[in-house]
């Protein structure tokens, strides 16, 4: 009996789609202050045969909630600084504040649409406050259930 015979199925069924895009994908991360050392994901790479394709951050609704106006203002002249430097050497950043993590090969039907699935994916601190999209987003688990039954049986989580 195979116990893999969905997967099998779903391997077969995946072959014979044709992805016009192949490429390889790199997420671009930006680190603001080196005392700290957060990095904040502001988009993402995709090299198609040697022509670089880039999405990066245009909503910084987020950015600012999280820190100020003058941070999407430093935010918005790296992302200009990285676009200038790409089209010099997508291999080479002006800045180890900058960092071009390549991630590995994708696929899909355009360039566009591969650009979109990655950044949503990969690039959460993009996407406006009010975007309806809410899949991609992490789900909160209410806690407040386990903790009564833990105090009232007596079990402790160290």
């Amino acid at each position: 009996m195979n116990t893999f015979r969905g997967l099998d199925e779903l391997v077969k069924n995946e072959k014979k789609k044709d992805y016009p895009i192949k490429g390889v994908w790199s997420h671009i991360r930006w680190t603001p202050d080196f005392v700290t050392g957060e990095q904040i994901a502001i988009g993402v790479m995709l090299n198609v045969d040697g022509r670089i394709y880039t999405q990066f951050i245009e909503d910084f609704s987020r950015l600012e909630c999280v820190y100020d106006e003058s941070m999407s203002d430093y935010a918005k002249n790296i992302i200009s600084l990285i676009e200038r430097t790409l089209r010099i050497n997508p291999k080479y950043s002006i800045s180890d504040q900058i960092i071009y993590d390549v991630r590995g090969f994708t696929q899909g039907g355009s360039v566009q649409e591969i650009l979109t699935r990655l950044f949503d994916r990969a690039v959460p601190i993009g996407r406006p406050h009010d975007a309806p999209d809410t899949t991609m987003r992490f789900q909160s688990i209410r806690t407040s259930n386990l903790w009564i039954w833990l105090k009232r049986n007596n079990q402790f989580i160290l």
